[in-house]
This record gives C-alpha cells, sequence and structure tokens, in this order.
C-alpha cells in the first residue's frame, strides 16, 4: 500500500482470508477503510475443519482428484453460478500439493492472532460479515459473536447457500459488498 500512495484501503478475505483481514484491520486499524468477511469465524478450530485436518494429514502426492472435488463441491449446497466452473476450480485445487494441503490446513486450525486476544472492538471500520446460512464450516453462532465483537459489524444473510457463497452467488455477493462500501462511508 506504501508503494502504491494508499493510506487506506477495502480489505475483504473468504474464510481463511479472513483471519488475515481481521488481523491487519486490528493491527493496522487506520490502513482499513472497509471490512469484507465472507464465511467467517473468530476462530477455526471447530470439529469439521480438526476433522478435515485428519483427512489431509493422509495425503500424499499426487493429490487424489476425487478428495479435491469433494472437499471443493461440499463448501457448497446449490449449484455454483453459471460463471464459475467447478471443473475448473478442481483443476487450479490440483496444482497444490500435499505438503501445501497439509500446511495450510495446519495453520488455518493452529492459527492465534499475534497477541492472543485479539481486540476486534478495536476495529471501528465498517464492516459486513456475509455467511451462507447453510454454512457448515463456521456456525450462525461465530456470526453473532463477531457481531457482539465487531462495534460497526453488521451480518448479511444469504439464504440456502453454504460456505463457498461468492461462487454459488458472485454477482450476488459483489452486488452486496460494493453496496457496503458505498453506503457505509
Amino acid at each position: 500500500m506504501d508503494a502504491l500512495g494508499w493510506h487506506k484501503a477495502v480489505v475483504g478475505g473468504h474464510s481463511m482470508g479472513t483471519f488475515v483481514a481481521q488481523e491487519m484491520a486490528t493491527r493496522f486499524p487506520r490502513r482499513v477503510s472497509h471490512l469484507l468477511l465472507l464465511g467467517t469465524a473468530t476462530t477455526a478450530d471447530n470439529a469439521l475443519l480438526r476433522g478435515l485436518q485428519q483427512e489431509v494429514a493422509e495425503l500424499q502426492d499426487p493429490v487424489m482428484r476425487n478428495f479435491v472435488y469433494e472437499f471443493q463441491s461440499s463448501t457448497c449446497v446449490g449449484a455454483l453460478a453459471a460463471s464459475m466452473s467447478l471443473p475448473r476450480i478442481v483443476d487450479e485445487s490440483m496444482q497444490l500439493p500435499a505438503r501445501v494441503w497439509k500446511l495450510a490446513l495446519q495453520a488455518l486450525v493452529d492459527y492465534r492472532p499475534a497477541n492472543e486476544t485479539p481486540d476486534l472492538s478495536a476495529i471501528n471500520c465498517p464492516t459486513l460479515l456475509l455467511w451462507g446460512n447453510q454454512d457448515e464450516i463456521f456456525a450462525h453462532r461465530e456470526q453473532d459473536k463477531l457481531l457482539r465483537l465487531l462495534p460497526t459489524g453488521k451480518l448479511q444473510v444469504l439464504p440456502h447457500i453454504g460456505h463457498g457463497l461468492h461462487w454459488e452467488q458472485p454477482i450476488n455477493c459483489s452486488r452486496l459488498m460494493a453496496e457496503f462500501v458505498t453506503n457505509n462511508p
């Protein structure tokens, strides 16, 4: 941002990326104008992801296409938007060797903010939580917990959508994020 001369930016992420975005907003609050969190939580240390971590621990190269397909398709409950391609998503994910799958999941489940007790209440920029009400990775109670911690947080629940909400409804998600940023200066 400094190299580009940007003082502030809209920061967002999906799933694992939401923890990066939360960390940035807590560590550099003056640099974040808006925070957009899709399929998020306060922690990724939950039973579902610990189970996935155990499964991933057994992966070997080459990673089986069936595993990647099952994982990626399980994040959605409905059909992907016409602009999205599950085979392409799987092809891209197939480029990751087993060690990257293992390290990424380990880092996600083990993630703790730098100061161990993130003060999310210090985030004072407008914050949007987009969550699919059929997200099996991060529960509704996590959204409620975040809303209690984020003084400027707003939750937008998308019905009949899973964790891959931006794959199921990319246009709607983009519209909701753009409207949020525009209407919350």
